[in-house]
């Protein structure tokens, strides 16, 4: 019995329409672009039972005539391309067309459509594909699209969507980054009848952030913005003590096309390093425009994800932009930016040394301005030790409190990586042996190069290492938890050793060693640690992520006292 056979044609487009068109979501995604693409001031989806029943998209864009109405829901129509070379080109979203056809062939649709207000303008309405009425109405400038009964007449499809809930969920997922691409345009969504987001036209991405999230987080937002040739970056990014338990929040724009893009999102972790903790993440807005020729926007239906020519670039690119503008940046958790009293004299408080030096300042100098400016560490006095884990520092206008762990994670980090670039390796009066596991051993043998650039000169023996030269920071006592806390990093990398992991399993290993929470310290060393940090190039994070100190300003304090309301 013959089993293969030809699909009919109206078969063949309800396939390819449940390609495009996977759930309501998707509906939104199309309409929206369109409404964008057509020079829209006002944007209004009003959504019910999750998008099953009923979804209209109104604007007050740019309308269609009768003749481009009709055109719209036809098989392959649309307005941005005209042949094949068009393809690589693509700078639109798409006004009209394309999706129309697929959308209609899912659904019951009405469209109202007109050019001008003093023109009547066009109602068409299509069953699952058939056209069923055409006829002049009010005169309007804009279009409204209803869709309803979405699947319809596809039950296998409507049955594996989820509840009216988790498709509305789905649908803000998509609405939201448009809001933030397009701040010129008013959006609001409305749910059920429910207003979900009312979001006006604002002057700048800022504001639209602040409608979104909260004018608190917005003020915890920075701009960023570079250029390489033809390619440029802008957006906004989240300062390292904004942050989410979740992807959700990073937001990338390619040609004002939203786009899913894991490897944009890797670089934008890249950027940030340690400044975050593990598994959190910040919130990103990041608007890149690249030559249109230079990415296929056509590698998936919804062209949600895109390809780059060179990939590598682009990730380069984007983890430089996010790095340089954090760099420099007062990153102490608080409630309201503010100049650490201690880092704005610190410059003052040291002579620089030559410019091609690797340190900022010589060690003979930074021991001179300790003991000049000893107890009061330019204007940040020591008040003691709490729990024997934090160090207790008053300010003119607020507490500080220093996680002594944390902050010598990140000041033997530095200096770890500091000596790796500068090979200043302290060679071992005698050899140090260490013991392994023959598995740790082979592992050793094999990565004894990248032990190495560490500044570990080793010789690896059949379950054994003789250890002959360490970086400065590690004492007798830690070589052997270093070495193997490096193995061990080794063993969980999957992927591979790139250079970004390779700092990651230096950072893991510098922290050996470090100072421990509940170690009783004294008032020497409390002192020394705070210069040392200080001194470090980012001394507002360990090297996971978390904070080194926080601040409690003393109108907060004042608040809890009910001195201030």
């Amino acid at each position: 019995m013959d089993r293969i056979k030809i699909l009919d044609n109206e078969t063949i487009n309800l396939i390819a329409a449940g390609e495009v068109i996977e759930r309501p979501a998707s509906v939104v995604k199309e309409l929206v672009e369109n409404s964008i693409d057509a020079k829209s001031s006002e944007i209004i989806v009003n959504i019910e039972s999750g998008g099953k029943k009923l979804i209209q998209v109104t604007d007050n864009g740019i309308g269609m005539s009768r003749n481009d109405a009709l055109m719209s829901i036809s098989k392959h129509a649309t307005s941005k391309i005209s042949g094949k070379d068009d393809l690589k080109n693509i700078r639109t979203l798409g006004f009209r067309g394309e999706a129309l056809y697929s959308i209609s062939s899912v659904s019951k649709m009405e469209i109202i459509t007109g050019e001008e207000y003093d023109k009547p303008s066009t109602f068409l309405k299509i069953d699952f594909g058939k056209i069923v009425d055409v006829h002049d109405e009010q005169p309007r400038k804009g279009t409204l699209i209803k869709v309803m009964d979405l699947f319809e007449n596809l039950p296998a499809r409507r049955k594996f969507l989820k509840g009216d809930n988790q498709e509305f969920k789905y649908i803000e997922d998509f609405f939201v980054p448009y809001t933030l691409e397009n701040e010129n345009i008013g959006f609001k969504l409305i749910h059920n009848g429910k207003i979900v987001l009312d979001l006006p036209q604002v002057k700048d991405l800022k504001d639209r952030l602040a409608q979104i999230y909260s004018p608190e987080d917005a003020l915890n937002m920075i701009q960023v913005s570079s250029s390489n040739g033809n390619l440029k970056i802008s957006g906004i990014i989240s300062k390292q003590n904004l942050n989410r338990k979740t992807r959700d929040h990073m937001f990338i724009f390619v040609n004002g096309r939203y786009v899913q893009a894991n490897e944009l999102n890797d670089a934008i972790l890249e950027g940030y390093g340690s400044l975050l903790f593990h598994d959190r993440y910040p919130i990103v807005v990041i608007k890149i425009e690249i030559p249109p020729d230079e990415i296929d926007v056509n590698i998936h239906p919804s062209k949600i994800r895109i390809k780059f020519q060179d990939e590598y670039l682009i990730k380069k690119f984007v983890k430089e932009t996010i790095s340089n503008a954090l760099k420099d940046l007062n990153l102490i958790p608080s409630e309201r930016p503010n100049v650490n009293p201690v880092l704005e004299k610190m410059p003052e408080m040291l002579e620089p040394v030559q410019k091609n030096d690797f340190f900022q300042y010589s060690q003979a100098t930074v021991q001179k301005k300790i003991e000049e400016h000893v107890p009061d560490l330019g204007g940040l006095k020591i008040i003691g030790q709490f729990a024997m884990t934090y160090i207790i520092c008053e300010s003119p206008d607020s507490l500080i409190l220093i996680d002594q762990h944390a902050a010598h994670e990140r000041i033997r980090t530095e200096k770890f990586l500091d000596d790796m670039n500068r090979k200043n390796f302290q060679k071992l009066i005698s050899p140090v042996m260490v013991d392994l596991s023959s598995q740790d051993a082979e592992i050793l043998r094999t990565y004894k190069e990248m032990f190495e650039e560490y500044g570990f000169s080793i010789d690896v023996y059949q379950r054994s290492v003789s250890v002959k030269s360490v970086p400065s920071i590690f004492s007798n006592e830690d070589i052997k938890d270093a070495i193997l806390e490096g193995i061990d990093q080794i063993k969980s990398s999957n992927k591979g050793i790139d250079e970004e992991r390779k700092f990651q399993i230096a950072a893991l290993m510098a922290c050996k060693g470090a100072i421990k929470a509940n170690e009783k310290l004294s008032d020497k060393e409390m002192k020394s640690l705070i210069i040392d940090l200080m001194k470090c190039r980012n001394p507002y994070t360990c090297p996971h992520g978390r904070p080194t100190m926080i601040k409690l300003e003393i109108k907060e304090i004042e608040k809890m006292f009910k001195r201030r309301f």
